[in-house]
């Protein structure tokens, strides 16, 4: 299998969607090491999950945990890749000696250049800029996003349905795309159709 661009899946916590997505062929596999009791993926979850992929990568997520707690959870974690959530910095991203990905939500600006402001300033420190959205509005215009992807090395995780992934991908300088893994309905049964159905649009044969 290939996709056409970089492709994200955020938030995975269960083998089902983890070996279809890396049998689809996408980039990243995002798993939560902070929040809720449900939420986060242990230690010994991670392992058994990553254990049964091949072919990706692997991008430990935090959303409020301190920065010096941070360093102390990826020891416990074969990741390649840190997500930061810029809501809860209060200081300059810190070096880990592995790329970072910000995720930010474009629905807390009011004006666009607002948000250009924040990518601006964050530049130097990071690989990517994950803009995504709890409800996955991005309240960006397609104009919006073809010159902030012009601009910056942007993976968009909101406003992305089947209709318009291969437009806004053909159209802009997107690094790449973003989706949300979730919740077996019980275990190894899993409703793809939202993932299944962004995925299948932007596959190209080999």
């Amino acid at each position: 299998m290939a996709l056409k661009t970089f492709v994200k899946i955020s938030g995975v916590n269960n083998l089902s969607d983890a070996r279809y997505c890396a049998g689809m062929g996408v980039d990243l596999l995002g798993f939560s090491l902070d929040g809720s009791e449900k939420e986060i993926v242990d230690p010994k979850k991670f392992e058994e999950i990553t254990g049964w992929v091949s072919g990706v990568e692997f991008v430990g997520e935090f959303n409020q945990v301190p920065m010096g707690n941070i360093e102390e959870t990826l020891e416990q974690y074969d990741v390649q890749y840190v997500q930061l959530d810029y809501v809860s910095l209060n200081q300059e991203i810190p070096v880990f000696g592995i790329p970072v990905i910000l995720k930010i939500d474009p629905k807390n600006y009011s004006a666009v250049e607002d948000l250009k402001d924040t990518l601006s300033s964050n530049l130097d420190s990071v690989e990517y800029f994950l803009l995504e959205s709890d409800d996955q509005n991005c309240n960006l215009s397609t104009e919006d996003i073809l010159g902030l992807s012009a601009s910056f090395p942007i993976i968009l995780g909101c406003g992305l349905s089947e209709k318009n992934v291969n437009q806004l991908i053909d159209q802009s300088a997107l690094k790449g795309i973003a989706l949300r893994g979730g919740d077996e309905i019980k275990p190894g049964y899993k409703d793809f159709d939202e993932l299944a159905d962004i995925l299948e649009a932007i596959e190209v044969e080999d």
